[in-house]
């Protein structure tokens, strides 16, 4: 991972509340690929990460939550490559019929080390299971889907990008035939998860907007492939009220995709999903470092909050 004066590890003394070394605490020698930290504790054992961690029993203990709500319905689609049972969450108000409702997904931890995704996840999963006023009036008019930690096996084993067999968990969706028994074996996180998202889609409600998310070091921006002016329209709508109402701060401008571009490996994300099977998905990439509207670097509870800001938005965007 880039380190920097505004990239160092945190720092916990009880695993649950973290701190960010400061510039004067962690130092990088970017020649030395090396980095110094001075820090004198006052307990016997300290924690240090990348990021705030964020790991398959934290899931499992949100998921036993969830789980309890009369809104939600959590069940496995699959298992990974290492055995593990892959999550997916449906939440919305079953009293009510889905054919007219919006339908909204939310995806995170393709990438083991994107931490932060995953208390963006857990805010927008504890809204939208609560008895807040806005969430209950959601729930009527939107279904909710879930998939919160896709490479669970690298979670589980502290790994950074990669799938228990090498893969890459956001490329690949166009290698990956839902009808070749192979792809199966190499990367069954995509091949379940892509199996998932075309049936929910195909059966319906269709998904009116997929928000896909990631961890970048200082880069943060929404970007998609949908090339259609209606599912383009509530990227750009979602966008638009993230940036006014939101902490997030994009670090360049939502574009429109061109029309003419052909997804092709080694470039095919999820985003493909669009150009395959007409699912608008765009890839969300979320900094690590300073925040300006935070006026420093996200911790986990900016990160849950933001996951309820939005769940809301996203439900905005594609509300009918």
């Amino acid at each position: 991972m880039p380190h920097g004066p505004d990239n160092g590890p945190a720092w916990s003394t009880d695993g649950k509340q973290w701190t960010y070394f400061t510039p004067e605490q962690f130092t990088w020698d970017a020649t030395a690929k090396e980095g110094t930290i001075r820090f004198t504790p006052d307990v016997d054992v300290v924690w240090i990460a990348h990021q705030p961690p964020y790991t398959p029993s934290d899931l499992e203990r949100l998921l036993e939550d969830v789980g309890r709500s009369r809104a939600a319905r959590v069940e496995m689609i699959g298992k990974t490559a290492g055995g593990h049972d892959l999550p997916m969450v449906t939440v919305t108000d079953f009293s009510v019929a889905d054919d007219k409702k919006a339908c909204i997904w939310l995806q995170a931890r393709q990438h083991a080390w994107e931490s932060g995704t995953s208390y963006v996840m857990e805010g927008a999963l504890r809204f939208v299971i609560s008895d807040d006023p806005k969430a209950v009036e959601l729930r009527k008019t939107t279904l909710f889907r879930f998939t919160p930690m896709i490479d669970i096996d690298g979670c589980a084993a502290g790994k950074v990008r990669f799938n228990a067999n090498g893969y890459d968990l956001n490329r690949n969706w166009l290698a990956v035939d839902l009808r070749d028994p192979e792809m199966l074996k190499r990367m069954p996180e995509i091949w379940y998860g892509k199996k998932a998202i075309v049936a929910a889609h195909s059966v319906g409600p269709k998904i009116d907007l997929m928000v896909n998310l990631h961890n970048t070091e200082t880069g943060e921006y929404l970007q998609t492939a949908a090339t259609d002016e209606q599912a383009f329209g509530r990227f750009a709508k979602l966008y638009d009220a993230l940036v006014e109402r939101t902490q997030f701060e994009p670090s360049q401008k939502f574009q429109k995709p061109n029309p003419k571009a052909v997804v092709q490996p080694p470039g095919d994300s999820t985003n493909s999903l669009w150009q395959t099977h007409g699912v608008p998905v765009a890839l969300m990439e979320l900094r690590t470092s300073t925040v300006k509207k935070l006026g420093r670097r996200p911790l986990p509870a900016d990160r849950m909050a933001f996951g309820k800001e939005l769940i809301v938005e996203m439900a905005a965007a594609a509300g009918k």
